[in-house]
């Protein structure tokens, strides 16, 4: 699963690029070149995670949404966020569109998670 959308910069895009890695690398040993790809790819990598679990949850392939768990908890813990962000995002414009095509399911929902609530308050209680 890849997502296309960054494949192609535009040439303004490259040369913010290459003058950020110029500037952070004059007067410097540091490998920022590999810092920058390392923190693409972690932040590429972390919506990927997020697609992949949401996907195999939906479709109720347990092996992938657990490979996808596992993958998400090594990412740092900064990219975990970005991923949990990602999969709410995903999640809100799913339930979006379900309630597009059927309103009432908005009523349910709610209902259903008004009872879980009190369900909650009331295992605090005991």
């Amino acid at each position: 699963m890849r997502h296309g959308e960054h494949d192609e910069l535009t040439n303004y895009e490259k040369w913010i690029v290459d003058e950020l890695l110029k500037c952070s690398t004059e007067g410097t040993t540091h490998l920022t070149d590999h810092c920058f790809e390392q923190t693409y790819y972690l932040g590429e990598n972390a919506s990927i995670l997020a697609t992949k679990l949401f996907y195999s949850s939906l479709f109720n392939t347990p092996v992938e949404a657990r490979w996808a768990i596992e993958k998400i908890l090594e990412l740092p813990n900064e990219y975990k966020g970005d991923s949990l962000l990602h999969l709410g995002h995903s999640l809100a414009v799913f339930y979006e569109m379900l309630v597009k095509a059927n309103p009432s399911l908005d009523e349910i929902m709610r209902n259903t998670y008004a009872k879980w609530i009190k369900g909650l308050k009331q295992n605090d209680d005991t």
